[in-house]
């Protein structure tokens, strides 16, 4: 798929690949789709105009197959993974549309971002977003947290092989403790409390850091986080 994506598809987004993988492997439609859809939001460059496309397809090849597929895809993990602040509004519509015709994305798991010695553990797409960069748009995050299942928000995991803090290794967080690394805004912060109350107390087994040190160790401390 992948050598047919960089040879046809990149250069031209029209490109039937669906039907030429069809054609070449089998399969469930969905599954051939889905395995697509990862292989492009693997990319570095990122082709957002090309995940846009794929994306606004996903209702005509929502099959049975693709429907057991993508609980463990780790298509959206992947997109998380070169956010790029220079792609702010395409990545929005992106995500908008993925959870208007696909809101279960929001609630896959995978370990393809947590390092070796974690591969027993795994994340969420909201761990991603909240963490990327300095943070995606604050929209993006709010969409995410409204579809993500409750469980999401009191994960610990270890993710991006340097864990929670740079230098520190193996330090588990939870998305709350994710986003504050990286300042962001009270807003945010309230709607990852209001999901779970108790991701303020949450410590890491290893270190017993809070979000609270999280906000310390960041090097864009916002007060009204603080202060809330």
């Amino acid at each position: 798929i992948a050598a047919i994506y960089n040879h046809h598809f990149r250069e031209d987004p029209d490109f039937p690949i669906i039907e030429y993988l069809m054609e070449m492997n089998g399969g469930d439609r969905g599954e051939v789709f889905l395995r697509l859809l990862e292989e492009v939001c693997h990319s570095d460059p990122r082709p957002h105009k090309s995940i846009k496309k794929l994306v606004g397809l996903i209702p005509e090849y929502k099959t049975d197959g693709f429907k057991t597929a993508v609980k463990t895809s780790p298509f959206l993990h992947y997109f998380f993974g070169w956010y790029s602040k220079d792609e702010d509004q395409i990545t929005l519509e992106i995500i908008e549309t993925l959870l208007d015709v696909c809101p279960e994305a929001a609630s896959i798991t995978s370990n393809v971002t947590c390092p070796d010695s974690q591969k027993h553990n795994f994340s969420y797409p909201i761990r991603e977003a909240c963490s990327c960069g300095l943070g995606c748009r604050d929209k993006i995050i709010e969409l995410l947290v409204e579809k993500t299942e409750p469980g999401a928000f009191s994960h610990m995991c270890v993710c991006s092989y340097m864990g929670l803090f740079e230098g520190w290794q193996n330090v588990a967080g939870t998305p709350l403790h994710y986003y504050v690394t990286h300042g962001g805004n009270a807003k945010i912060v309230k709607l990852l409390v209001e999901k779970c109350p108790e991701a303020v107390t949450i410590m890491d087994g290893r270190n017993k850091l809070t979000p609270l040190h999280a906000i310390l160790h960041s090097f864009h401390v916002e007060p009204d986080v603080v202060k809330f």
